[in-house]
């Protein structure tokens, strides 16, 4: 099976890192369903935002893109990208150094921003 196919479902979510310190997350849990995963955050109306998503597993390490898309005020739409590294082995998911409109962080750690 590929990763895309053992990801599908919820996962609750640990923890959460930034340089090196244990953070508070609003999301609680990631839903995968097919291309796309929900963010799950109860302090929402709506209780999350979709994004879809890609995997490179072939990339070293390998690589997970959300895209977020957004209403804007001109009735138009604004899409906004994640690009993060990721490890997945059995039920643990590590995902790391999410990176918003640039490239891909090189490794996952708690220290990118």
């Amino acid at each position: 099976m590929s990763d895309k196919d053992d990801l599908q479902g919820l996962w609750k979510i640990e923890s959460m890192m930034h340089r090196g310190q244990t953070v508070g997350y609003s999301t609680t849990h990631w839903e995968f369903d097919g291309d796309r995963v929900l963010e799950l955050i109860p302090n929402y109306v709506d209780g999350g935002t979709w994004a879809t998503f890609t995997l490179d597993e072939t990339a070293n390490p390998k690589r997970m893109e959300q895209a977020y898309t957004f209403p804007t005020d001109d009735g138009g739409t604004r899409t906004q990208s994640h690009k993060q590294c990721y490890e997945l082995s059995g039920d643990t998911l590590t995902v790391g150094g999410a990176v918003v409109y640039g490239d891909y962080p090189p490794e996952i750690s708690d220290a990118v921003s």
